[in-house]
């Protein structure tokens, strides 16, 4: 289950899509939001010996499985392996908006979250994605101050895919997507 966090709100940003802005001002370290993932591929289905199919039975599977207004979410989503006019794919979906739960490798289950999909991603971020075992949860963090939003303040995460700056990306491992409506 998720817990709501005064801390953060979706927004229509301008020439963006949807993504999320700070409420109000956030200190590092404070935790902004908790999440149980909406579906779940465990890993060794990205390597039994007809990954592909098995891992698009299972996200067929899962997404069979939610409710109807989950669905409904799931598909508000971004593709973006798609193009602009063509129908979105639950794989798209899937590849556009997974993360590791925990340790990227090659034996971590891999989920997919409704409320972080919609956080952005950024070279230089404001929070930091955590997975937390013991609750079963992904965790976002402030990982510096972040003002309270008034149009560019967007809640960022960090990837350390296209980044420049190596020895920042050594520091902070964790990613995210900004994704448009």
């Amino acid at each position: 289950a998720m817990r709501s966090s005064p801390a953060f709100y979706e927004s229509a940003l301008p020439g963006k899509g949807c993504g999320v802005l700070a409420a109000r001002n956030i200190r590092p370290g404070e935790l902004i939001l908790t999440e149980s993932p909406l579906i779940v591929v465990p890993w060794w289905v990205r390597h039994s010996m007809y990954a592909a199919k098995e891992k698009k039975e299972c996200l067929a599977r899962s997404v069979k499985d939610l409710t109807k207004e989950q669905q409904k979410d799931f598909f508000n989503l971004h593709d973006s392996k798609v193009g602009e006019n063509e129908p979105k794919t639950i794989d798209g979906i899937w590849r556009t908006n997974n993360f590791a739960l925990g340790p990227s490798g090659p034996r971590s289950d891999n989920g997919l979250f409704l409320r972080i999909s919609r956080f952005n991603h950024s070279c230089v971020p404001y929070a930091e994605f955590v997975w937390n075992e013991e609750v079963r949860m992904q965790e976002i963090r402030a990982i510096r101050d972040i003002p309270e939003g008034r149009g560019n303040h967007n809640l960022l995460l960090h990837s350390s895919s296209g980044c420049k700056e190596p020895e920042r990306e050594e520091r902070v491992s964790a990613k995210s997507l900004w994704f448009p409506l």
